[in-house]
């Protein structure tokens, strides 16, 4: 039963052409639409034999429905007769022609040429159908006769004489299936039992090998497939040989230019009078297919390696916050200790062993800490190859191995945390020192490198310092490559399983990548990228600054809600000559500080806790602070925080950062880099 959408704005006009449909075309189904909009969803759900369209509607008119209609796939063949309330003129007959309408109608309409359109959109409709399935059968046939008309080809051939009545015919279907088999991307080929190979088609552009090197130099194609893949190909021949059937097989093959290539052979085994007579096939170079399937792998990895770190982060952020509270009272308590103790005493050789263990507590709080969403890198502009050449040399210090340094003497300069790539650094250096305990070279290698595409390494493109460090020792397994940069994944007795892990996220907060290469035996290379900087290295040094006059007085404001901590600063300052004032939270801080800045003695640093739980912190409190006194100085300290003040502080106002636990040295320093005079 033929199927017609009628489109109209007006319900009577719907009601009225149904009815004339239904009577001049008994056995047809009629669906409506009140606009085009409604149309055009009702023509691709289901797809009518014609559409009657009205050309005046609001929003959509008929032009712009039929337009739609034509440009879209599923509607295009659908023939639409465009319906006005007046005589057309030439005109907008000529634009509803140019956009696709097949024939017109005025109102009133005319029931017999309403009924004579429709039906010669039906017949036309019916014979485009009819049309598009014949040639779809015939595509298929063309497809399905393409393998058998290669076999038949050299036996029409011995029966050219006898079928001299069918020459032409025959020339002219050659020539036609000649010209697909030719755009087939790929070689086409009949292997006989025995592996000698008849290619037809194809050959140079899978293999580099031509026609003639299979025919006269008797190549035979198992001897190309690589060495690693050979055995598992014979095996499923042997699958072939047993019964007709078709399987579809990927393997390496070593071309003749001597480069390996990944290829997909779809073939099928051949029998004749019972007996295997061989296999037909295609073959194609799939390459750059594999190609991108491993860098997708490699991204998949990626991706799961750096949910695995969010993972670890929300535990280690939690974790190391309060546990580098206890270690800033232990450390600064130890520091100041070991300040008024004698040396000879057996006192401070005790004292300083607790230090040195708090120290390696940090060190490996200060690892947890990467983890942590925020743990923002504190940068500044450095010249990498002093860092690496540093870091390196410290750990390869009194070990068997020695390295060999090549670094570009014009590298560019990068932004980056010098604490946390000296971290990275040393992992690397520690992993390949491990990986070779009767001694052996470390390489390690500076260049510049500029990337082009993501393609390349999973980075934004632009500029970037390339660090090469290769080992000569045993190298890692295949299964354990992808997990390398787990947390706490180790193949060691002694290994944490931090290290690698931490170096993975040092580079990555610092917008690089890591990539690795390795083979059991044959050693281990890590490429390390880090985004370049357009800033220049700044010469000057903390020892040149430090030789100025320093004062050593004053009143701080220190501002903290641990009170063991606020009774260690106080010590400190208190021996450096500094008056000390405490406050436990931001509203205690702000009041003394406002009442000293109107007395006659104001504070010359305020020390600000970035965060404290349930009440003001140093982030709320420097805004109120900077109100009061435009001009002060403050330090913002914090053991962890997911704000970026602590790499960023100089942008919210703060003179100094000094993170937790620090020692009496270390809060000297800061202290006195801000006092500077001038």
């Amino acid at each position: 039963m033929p199927k017609i959408l009628a489109i109209d704005d007006n319900q009577d006009n719907l009601y009225s052409i149904s009815a004339l449909l239904k009577n001049v075309i008994p056995d047809c189904i009629v669906t409506t639409a009140i606009s085009g909009e409604k149309g055009i969803e009702k023509a691709i759900e289901n797809s009518p034999d014609t559409i009657l369209l009205d050309i005046q509607m609001p929003n959509m008119n008929g032009y712009e429905v039929c337009q739609k209609l034509k440009s879209n796939k599923k509607t295009k063949h659908i023939p639409i007769i465009l319906i006005t309330a007046t005589k057309t003129n030439v005109k907008n007959r000529v634009k509803g022609l140019e956009i696709g309408a097949d024939a017109f109608l005025s109102k009133p309409i005319d029931v017999y040429e309403l009924a004579a359109q429709v039906k010669v959109m039906l017949r036309i409709k019916k014979s485009e159908d009819d049309l598009r399935k014949k040639k779809d059968d015939l595509e298929l046939r063309i497809k399905e006769r393409t393998i058998e008309l290669i076999h038949k080809n050299e036996d029409l051939r011995i029966e050219i004489e006898e079928r001299k009545r069918v020459a032409e015919e025959l020339s002219e279907s050659k020539d036609r299936y000649q010209a697909l088999i030719n755009n087939i991307l790929g070689m086409v080929y009949s292997a006989n039992p025995d592996w000698s190979t008849r290619i037809l088609f194809n050959s140079k552009d899978v293999c580099g090998y031509t026609e003639d090197d299979f025919f006269n130099k008797k190549i035979v194609w198992l001897d190309i497939i690589h060495p690693e893949d050979k055995s598992r190909i014979l095996k499923e021949w042997s699958i072939l040989q047993s019964e007709p059937t078709g399987i579809i097989q990927e393997y390496r093959i070593i071309a003749k230019d001597g480069k390996i290539r990944w290829v997909r052979d779809s073939k099928r085994s051949s029998f004749k009078a019972g007996y295997f007579n061989g296999v037909d096939g295609v073959i194609t170079d799939i390459s750059d297919y594999k190609k991108q399937e491993e860098q997708q792998k490699n991204q998949e990895q990626l991706l799961q390696q750096s949910q695995k770190l969010e993972t670890i982060a929300i535990l280690a952020g939690g974790i190391a916050h309060d546990f580098n509270n206890m270690l800033s009272v232990i450390m600064g308590n130890t520091s100041e200790a070991l300040s008024q103790v004698n040396k000879n005493d057996d006192l401070y050789e005790i004292i300083g062993d607790i230090q040195e263990g708090t120290k390696q507590a940090q060190s490996l709080t200060q690892q947890l800490l990467t983890f942590a969403k925020g743990g923002a890198p504190i940068k500044k502009v450095v010249d990498l190859n002093q860092i690496i050449k540093k870091s390196v040399e410290f750990v390869l210090r009194g070990e068997k191995i020695k390295c060999e340094f090549t670094l570009s003497d014009d590298l560019w300069p990068v932004e980056v945390d010098p604490g946390q790539i000296n971290q990275a650094l040393n992992n690397f250096v520690i992993n390949s020192n491990q990986a070779m305990p009767e001694g052996g070279i470390v390489h390690v290698k500076t260049k510049n490198t500029k990337i082009e595409s993501e393609n390349e390494i999973p980075v934004q493109p632009g500029k970037y310092v390339q660090i090469t460090i290769s080992d000569q020792g045993i190298g890692i397994s295949e299964s354990n490559i992808s997990k390398i940069f787990d947390p706490y994944f180790s193949t060691k007795q002694k290994g944490s399983g931090l290290g690698l892990a931490t170096s993975y996220s040092i580079i990555s907060k610092h917008g690089g990548h890591i990539s690795v290469k390795s083979r059991l035996n044959h050693g281990t290379t890590f490429f390390i990228y880090l985004p370049a900087s357009v800033k220049a290295v700044n010469l000057s040094t903390q020892k040149q600054q430090a030789s100025k006059n320093i004062k050593e007085e004053g009143k701080i404001l220190v501002m903290d809600d641990q009170e063991p901590i606020l009774k260690m600063i106080g010590r400190m300052l208190n021996r450096m000559g500094y008056e000390t004032v405490f406050a436990t939270d931001g509203e205690e801080a702000l009041n003394k500080y406002r009442e000293a800045y109107n007395s006659s003695k104001p504070f010359d640093i305020v020390i600000l806790d970035l965060t404290v739980p349930g009440g003001m912190g140093g982030a709320k409190t420097m805004p109120e602070l900077l109100k009061i006194d435009p001009d002060v100085k403050a330090i913002v300290s914090s053991g962890y925080s997911n704000d970026p003040i602590m790499a960023n502080y100089e942008d919210y106002g703060f003179s100094a950062v000094i993170p937790k636990p620090y020692t009496k040295d270390q809060l000297t320093k800061v202290i006195s880099r801000i006092n500077l005079p001038g």
